[in-house]
């Protein structure tokens, strides 16, 4: 699956970056920030076998740097300027958290959660502030798809703060009997 999203990603980012207008909207933001999703996976890919400091804090910062540049991608499709503070510190936070707590998996997957959804938020509050967009379709499929990422994100940091491991729907088939 994860082959699939990073060859998917990268056509997508590749198809951008060919048909881009004259006009800067933000497109080679957005394709950049695919290129990063889709190293971000091939690095999730080398868990395992690779060190952590490469399959989880690099791939995890380049997670943040992908949200970063849609951040950025946005700004510059509304005409503004992207605040460098709300685009470079979540970046930097990933990066300082996720070596401080590299080898605690819970208090790892905690921070990458919420400093995701803080990311997601802070783009959707770009798409839609301080004016909606001229193209609602597109913005709310965006917003939308972004939403359920957010609120996934929130649930999944919401259970390691309270629970000490991943739920048991992912740790075992579903065929188990207690």
């Amino acid at each position: 699956m994860m082959v699939m999203v990073t060859a998917g990603t990268m056509a997508l980012a590749v198809a951008m970056a060919v048909v881009r207008p004259d006009r800067r909207e933000g497109i080679g933001l957005w394709a950049l920030a695919l290129v990063a999703h889709a190293v971000t996976y091939l690095l999730f890919m080398t868990h395992g076998w690779a060190p952590n400091w490469i399959s989880m804090v690099l791939a995890n910062t380049l997670l943040a740097v992908a949200f970063a540049l849609l951040l950025a991608a946005v700004s510059q499709f509304h005409g503004r300027t992207p605040q460098r503070l709300s685009v470079l510190l979540p970046i930097a936070l990933t990066a300082v958290l996720l070596v401080i707590f590299q080898g605690h998996d819970q208090m790892r997957r905690l921070v990458i959660s919420f400093l995701l959804a803080v990311q997601i938020g802070l783009i959707l509050w770009a798409l839609w502030r301080p004016e909606p967009p001229r193209q609602r379709r597109g913005a709310l499929l965006i917003s939308a798809a972004l939403g359920i990422e957010g609120v996934l994100l929130l649930g999944r940091g919401i259970w390691y703060a309270v629970h000490d491991g991943p739920p048991r729907i992912i740790t075992s088939n579903g065929l188990a009997r207690a």
